[in-house]
């Protein structure tokens, strides 16, 4: 699915492409933390080492899946 970004190598991680694009969004400083952490404890230890060009639909899945299971309300 070509949803306009350019992936400059087929050895780019999801960690990789994740770390790049928060670098280029200029958010406030409180926002950029929250993002940053969202990265750092919930997608990059269960995707960031996928190689980009190789993530599945169904690798996606499982981790929303997993997350639901993980934060569910109580």
């Amino acid at each position: 699915v070509n949803l306009g970004v350019a992936v400059s190598s087929d050895k780019l991680t999801v960690g990789e492409y994740l770390a790049g694009w928060l670098s280029t969004h200029d958010v406030g400083g409180s926002t950029h933390y929250q993002y940053q952490s969202i990265l750092r404890c919930r997608i990059v230890p269960h995707l960031g080492a996928v190689r980009l060009v190789e993530l599945t639909t169904q690798q996606v899945r499982n981790w929303v899946a997993l997350l639901e299971k993980t934060y569910q309300p109580r």
